[in-house]
C-alpha cells in the first residue's frame, strides 16, 4: 500500500502542485487540504492528518508560520485570526500522531521543539531563508528518495546534499529535528 502524504497549503500554491504532482507520479497517496480559514488548519494539525508524512506549504517569517488573509466577514469568527501560527499558538492545537512533518516556511525551523512535543516524530524545516525555489527543490529530493521506503535520516543528508553550494554556506538549509 502506498504511503499517505497529507499537504496543507497555506501558500506557494505552485509550488504545493509542482509538489503533490511529483508526489502522485512516484506512487504516494496524497491528501491537498486548501485553507481559506484558520480553523481548518487547526483541524488538520489537531489530529485530521493520518498519513505518514505532513508537509505543511506556508511562508513563513519570524519564526512563525503565515495563514492566509481572512475576509472581513469571516476574520471575527475564526479564533486564530492574526494571520499566522506562532509557538504558542501552535501549542494549543498540535495533536500529531507520529508524522514526519516537512514544512518549507522560511524560519520554521525554530518551531521543531514545539512540533516534536506536539507528536511529530521528527520536524523538518528551515531555520533561515532559503534562496528562491531551493524549498521546493529540496522537498522533491527528498520525497524522492524515500521511495525506496529507507529510514528518513539518510535521506535527509542526501538532500542536503543537493542544496545549491551558496545555500550550504550561509547554513539556512534545512534541518533534520527528531
Amino acid at each position: 500500500m502506498p504511503e499517505t502524504v497529507e499537504i496543507l497549503c497555506l501558500a506557494n500554491d505552485f509550488e504545493t502542485v509542482a509538489l503533490k504532482s511529483a508526489l502522485d507520479c512516484w506512487g504516494y497517496t496524497t491528501r491537498l487540504h486548501l485553507i481559506g480559514r484558520t480553523s481548518e488548519v487547526v483541524e488538520v494539525l489537531g489530529g485530521a492528518a493520518e498519513g505518514r508524512h505532513l508537509i505543511i506549504s506556508a511562508h513563513g517569517e519570524k519564526n512563525r508560520f503565515l495563514t492566509p488573509k481572512l475576509a472581513a466577514s469571516v476574520r471575527p469568527k475564526e479564533k486564530y485570526n492574526k494571520g499566522y501560527f506562532d509557538a504558542a499558538g501552535l501549542k494549543e492545537i498540535l495533536c500529531l500522531r507520529g508524522q514526519i512533518v516537512f514544512c518549507n516556511a522560511c524560519t520554521s525551523g525554530k518551531l521543531a521543539k514545539v512540533f516534536i512535543n506536539g507528536g511529530a516524530a521528527a520536524f523538518i524545516a528551515p531555520c533561515g531563508y532559503p534562496e528562491g525555489d531551493d524549498s521546493l527543490a529540496f522537498a522533491l529530493n527528498f520525497y524522492y528518495r524515500m521511495r525506496p521506503r529507507q529510514k528518513y535520516v539518510p535521506d535527509v543528508t542526501k538532500a542536503f546534499l543537493a542544496v545549491p553550494q551558496t545555500q550550504v554556506a550561509k547554513r539556512e538549509q534545512f534541518e533534520l529535528f527528531v
